[in-house]
């Protein structure tokens, strides 16, 4: 995997995310890429970083501005995350998401 998702993906940290009981709390991992007003973008990187359930927020060059990844422990979760959280900052104007299915190398991809 090369470029900008490759290297997200590669370098992303395993979800330390864990119950009292032991297990897992977030299943679902996303790459979500945004548009944003370009005036806005370090006030959008500001309030993306202090969500708990954003893990990693990066400013990019290309066709997005942002490009950041969501945990959440299912997809209902997830879509809270993003309609009544991310697409509720100021200055945010769409986004495109990636939900990764099945990491082939980096911190995400657990050997069994």
């Amino acid at each position: 995997m090369h470029g900008l998702v490759g290297t997200l993906v590669a370098s992303l940290a395993p979800n330390p995310a864990v119950n009292t009981n032991g297990g897992s709390l977030r299943s679902l991992t996303a790459l979500v890429s945004i548009f944003v007003e370009s005036s806005r973008v370090d006030d959008v990187m500001k309030a993306l970083s202090s969500l708990e359930n954003v893990t990693d927020t990066y400013e990019v060059t290309g066709e997005f501005d942002i490009i950041s990844v969501v945990s959440a422990r299912d997809i209902h979760e997830f879509r809270d995350i993003l309609k009544n959280r991310i697409l509720r900052i100021s200055g945010v104007k769409s986004t495109v998401t990636s939900i990764v299915l099945n990491p082939h190398n980096g911190f995400l991809h657990q050997k069994t």
